[in-house]
């Protein structure tokens, strides 16, 4: 029976690899000391860097434990501070230093209507996938010293199709566009579509074969929002991406927390290959083998 994990966490890497001479919070301190003006600036310009580090140990640290696969994306992450980060969607995070390691808080979003979507600067995609070019192909070098023990699956988990929509907005501001706005709810949808589809290309260029799509729909009581609204936007978002990575020759697995026993019909609807992670106990493993 295969072992993945969708990621391998700062400090169980640490614990197996030992801790590198240099942090992330090291180099910020670094930064700021030269550069006290642009640091931030100069910080954001070497987050590539930064990333393919933090996973090429992560894949290290999945190949020693003896997991069969583990998960690498890139990250359109952007420093503001050494507290704070934003993303491309809208969300804005606390920065947590745990021991050394980068701990994202989710705290809200900054894309409250209409207004803020129209104001909001749209991503320089070419540059995101040009970054996530670079990030896969370093970390399959890196990779090769491990053959054939483990499998690089690609992931979006922090880039997928629902939970960076909502997360931008917050949840009160999104359900209201779903009630009375769909213009930025298609826009919006759109967008992140777009660059899903974007980053897998980019990796099923470089090789990619397994595709994790991270797009939580349910929590421990059910679906996040109406299932109506997930038949009318998500599904079709979803299957965009899943009939593209099969015409690439690819696999891709599906992954929500939660209760999504209402929601079983969704996922072989959308066109996924697999499902993560059936979380007990809130669903019952024996009626979703059976379903």
């Amino acid at each position: 029976m295969p072992i993945h994990a969708i990621y391998v966490d700062g400090n169980i890497v640490n614990e197996v690899l030992g801790r590198p001479p240099r942090t992330a919070f090291d180099i910020m301190d670094e930064m700021e000391q030269q550069h006290p003006d642009d640091w931030v600036e100069r910080i954001n310009g070497i987050i590539t860097e930064i990333e393919i580090s933090v996973f090429s140990r992560a894949m290290e640290t999945a190949a020693a434990i003896g997991y069969d696969t583990c998960g690498v994306g890139y990250i359109p992450f952007k420093f503001e501070s050494k507290e704070e980060m934003t993303d491309i969607f809208g969300r804005k995070y606390k920065i947590i230093n745990l021991d050394g390691n980068i701990f994202q808080d989710y705290c809200g979003g900054l894309i409250k209507n209409q207004e803020d979507w129209e104001n909001w600067p749209k991503p320089d995609l070419k540059e995101i996938f040009r970054r996530a070019k670079k990030f896969y192909k370093t970390i399959q070098r890196r990779s090769k010293k491990f053959k054939n023990d483990i499998c690089i699956m690609v992931t979006d988990d922090f880039t997928s199709i629902f939970p960076p929509f909502w997360q931008g907005m917050g949840m009160g501001p999104f359900v209201r566009a779903l009630k009375g706005n769909p213009k930025l709810i298609e826009e919006r949808f759109e967008m992140t579509t777009e660059i899903v589809l974007g980053l897998f290309k980019t990796y099923a260029e470089c090789g990619a074969k397994v595709f994790f799509e991270g797009g939580d729909i349910a929590f421990r009581n059910g679906p996040l929002i109406n299932p109506k609204y997930i038949d009318k936007y998500v599904i079709p978002c979803m299957k965009r991406v899943t009939e593209a990575v099969h015409e690439w020759g690819g696999k891709i697995i599906f992954h929500s927390d939660g209760d999504i026993t209402s929601l079983l019909d969704f996922v072989v609807d959308a066109g996924f290959d697999a499902l993560h992670c059936l979380e007990p106990p809130y669903v019952d493993l024996n009626l979703v083998k059976k379903k």
